[in-house]
């Protein structure tokens, strides 16, 4: 069954959307797994590479950290890529659904080509079902 896309309901929400689409969850199902301590919609929604790791792990995904490569060599049907934006100390996670060889991009305006994803990559995590 293809992935569907979810879209981040904030600017610091990329890793609770990606959460979202790898597991099935809603948006909101994905932030309480993430920061059940945030509280109504103020609440961080930022998530750093252990909580994430964390949630995917709880999610019952083997994780393979990758180094990272062209994003279409990966074979993976789920990974998880985070990269930083413009050289800045910021990432963005997005999801590489290999079977359907797409980026499914939770921030809503944010369509770019393939190849545009390349440049900062920083981190892969390849999950196993």
């Amino acid at each position: 069954m293809p992935m569907r896309l979810v879209h981040q309901k904030r600017i610091d929400g990329c890793a609770v959307a990606c959460l979202a689409i790898v597991t099935g969850q809603s948006y909101d199902e994905a932030r309480h797994v993430l920061h059940p301590e945030a509280k109504g919609p103020f609440g961080s929604h930022w998530t750093n590479n252990m909580d994430l790791l964390a949630a995917l792990n709880t999610a019952g995904f083997g994780i393979n950290v990758r180094v990272p490569c062209p994003i279409q060599q990966l074979k993976s049907s789920i990974l998880v890529v985070r990269y930083e934006i413009m050289s800045s100390q910021h990432m963005h996670t997005v999801v590489w659904d290999a079977e359907q060889q797409r980026i499914l991009d939770p921030f809503p305006f944010q369509a770019r080509p393939l190849e545009t994803y390349q440049e900062g990559l920083c981190l892969v995590y390849e999950l196993d079902s």
